[in-house]
């Protein structure tokens, strides 16, 4: 953890870099503060709380949506865990199934995308 007098020195230190530098070199510069302050990327609960969500963009033509945020681990860890759990059932072959050379409607992406994700068990 840093403490709060280096915090308020490498805020100050941010700002005159942005008056100096695009956003884009000011982030690189950003990064590198971070990472010789805290290089072993400790970060308190309320450090993640305050970053983390979700921003789910205006639905498309097409019915799609961008989705952008921040995760904390725990959800990420979550979110990493069962994908392969929530294959469909009827990806799996059943008796009743057409034989295996036959073609399917569905492309390639369809027939191994995720089925709808379950309730999570907290909000982000």
């Amino acid at each position: 953890m840093v403490d709060a007098a280096t915090r308020e020195a490498a805020e100050a230190q941010l700002a005159v870099m942005a008056t100096q530098f695009r956003p884009e070199a000011l982030r690189i510069g950003a990064d590198r503060m971070m990472a010789l302050l805290n290089p072993d990327g400790q970060f308190s609960d309320a450090d993640q709380a305050r970053r983390r969500g979700l921003t789910i963009g205006p639905q498309g033509f097409d019915g799609m949506s961008a989705i952008s945020g921040l995760l904390d681990p725990g959800t990420r860890a979550y979110l990493d865990a069962p994908p392969q759990t929530w294959v469909r059932i009827t990806d799996y072959p059943s008796p009743s199934s057409s034989p295996p050379h036959s073609k399917s409607s569905k492309t390639a992406p369809e027939s191994r995308s995720p089925a709808p994700a379950p309730a999570y068990p907290y909000a982000i």
